[in-house]
């Protein structure tokens, strides 16, 4: 039996949440996607834990991108991800 690990949050701007966020989890050829909820929360359940790459892509916000850690048979709890208005000129 193979354990699961779980990654999740809410995505805001401007203390609002952002809802229909693309949630991305890449680690080597391995990616999966969720999207947030009208509340902006995204829960991923992956298969291993290890470092992966999250990207999150929301309409009129600039794209995130960071790195993070995923303990075996955890969860990650990344609490309020904060992404930034698109300025454009």
């Amino acid at each position: 039996m193979g354990y699961s690990q779980t990654v999740k949050g809410r995505v805001v701007q401007h203390d609002n949440p952002v809802s229909n966020a693309s949630i991305i989890l890449k680690k080597g050829d391995k990616e999966m996607t969720s999207m947030t909820d009208a509340s902006g929360f995204f829960n991923v359940t992956l298969t291993e834990g290890g470092s992966y790459t999250i990207s999150i892509v929301a309409e009129g916000a600039n794209p995130l991108e960071n790195q993070i850690t995923v303990e075996d048979n955890g969860v990650l709890d990344l609490g309020d991800v904060i992404v930034y208005q698109m300025v454009t000129s």
